[in-house]
This record gives C-alpha cells, sequence and structure tokens, in this order.
C-alpha cells in the first residue's frame, strides 16, 4: 500500500487519504490455513507503516494533503496532534 500511495503522490496535487491500512500485522504469517483445535491462540504483532505520515513528510508546498481521525476520547486534542505530526492541510475528525 505504501509504495502504491508514494507512487500515486509523486504527480498529485490532492490526497485524500479516507482509510487506512490495518496499524499492526502478524509478525509471522501463517503459510497455511490453521484449523480449530480448541486451544487459545497467541499472534505476535508488527507495526504496518503509517502511510499517511510517510506521504506527510514528502508532500511539497504545492499538494495538499487531507487525512482522517477516528477518535474515542480526547477527540479534537489528539486530532490537532495528528494534523501536525503528519503535516496534514486538512483531517476530518470522525
Amino acid at each position: 500500500m505504501l509504495k502504491a500511495c508514494e507512487g500515486a503522490f509523486l504527480e498529485a496535487d490532492l490526497a485524500i487519504l479516507s482509510a487506512a491500512i490495518s496499524d499492526y500485522r502478524p509478525a509471522n504469517p501463517a503459510s497455511h490455513k490453521m484449523k480449530k483445535t480448541g486451544d487459545s491462540l497467541t499472534i505476535a504483532l508488527v507495526e504496518n507503516p503509517d502511510v499517511l505520515f510517510t506521504l506527510g513528510q514528502k508532500k511539497k508546498e504545492t499538494q495538499l494533503l487531507v487525512g482522517f481521525a477516528l477518535e474515542t476520547n480526547d477527540e479534537l486534542e489528539n486530532a490537532q496532534k495528528k494534523l501536525k505530526k503528519k503535516q496534514l492541510d486538512f483531517i476530518v475528525l470522525n
């Protein structure tokens, strides 16, 4: 996802990233279907790259970047932090 977005963003005047990939992915994905065994399962997770942050770092002065923030607490404060950290021009707070 990151590679595709970076490629498209090179030529874009405006990017609106209305959906995000998952923040985490399995550290060791299974190579086959995991059958139920009745036992509990623990899955180690690693962070995915932050596409919006990466594009914000590469943004030219002539480009606009819009992101979304889904927040469940301290909504306005968290959205404002995201706006600045990711170098967005606009943010939509859900």
